[in-house]
């Protein structure tokens, strides 16, 4: 979940095919940048900006340490009071991403490529409450701010190509409370796609959606979720198989 801004606004592609290599696929793509809510942009972690190719995770925030780099252009972590403000309760430490398990795929060219391991549950449920987490300043010094909880998941396939994600939190206090929740659906194992991510106003503890994906790559079997400030931090990405049948 690793964040970084500048000050460059720039769009994000659409779900679509990607080039075949060992770092291709959720959460070792490029991580290309996207407008932050800040008026800057993310150039690692989980992607943002309408309908969006997503890197992660992972993609997964357990693939990146979150870094922000608070610089000149106005993306600080927090500022007296507002969401992500590290004098903002005693809220417990985010745990810091894990090692990513990879296995190989052979595609139909008989090439091998790397994806990142199958998650092994259907359903996942959010942590209590806000989390805090050290982040890096533009001048160097650490500082610890506040993030989201990092939100439960379910995922069901209502057709081959069309999954209803649905999301929820146990409590969101004012310090943490999510401006977006992203959600994403992934064919994990298919060499050439990439996650197709929806940014969505977080309008209560609970919500869900239906995203389509597309005819033309494999049936998506992994859905991920995670929530962001109105400044940008985001919390850890929960990440669980798509239920079919």
């Amino acid at each position: 979940m690793a964040l970084r801004y500048d000050c460059t606004a720039e769009g994000c592609s659409s779900v679509g095919r990607a080039a075949v290599s060992k770092t291709v696929g959720r959460g070792f793509e490029s991580c290309h940048p996207c407008t932050s809510t800040t008026g800057c942009r993310r150039v690692a972690g989980m992607d943002t900006g309408g309908v969006i190719g997503m890197r992660h995770l992972a993609v997964v925030a357990v693939l990146c340490p979150l870094v922000v780099i608070a610089s000149s252009c106005g993306a600080t972590s927090a500022q007296n009071g507002s969401p992500g403000d590290s004098a903002a309760g005693g809220y417990p430490l985010a745990s810091e991403p894990g090692p990513v398990s990879m296995h190989s795929v052979i595609d139909a060219n008989g090439s091998t490529t790397y994806r990142p391991a199958l998650p092994t549950t259907y359903e996942q449920q959010p942590t209590p409450t806000c989390q805090r987490t050290n982040v890096q300043t533009g001048n160097g010094t650490t500082k610890t701010v506040v993030v989201p909880p990092r939100p439960g998941l379910r995922a069901e396939a209502v057709t081959e190509h069309r999954t209803k994600v649905t999301w929820w939190f146990a409590e969101v206090p004012a310090e943490c409370r999510p401006a977006i929740v992203l959600v994403s659906v992934s064919a994990n194992d298919d060499p050439a796609a990439t996650p197709l991510t929806l940014r969505l106003p977080f309008t209560g503890q609970s919500g869900s959606k239906v995203i389509d994906y597309g005819s033309f790559l494999d049936p998506p079997d992994v859905a991920l979720a995670s929530a962001e400030l109105s400044n940008g931090l985001s919390s850890g990405t929960t990440q669980v198989l798509i239920r079919r049948g």
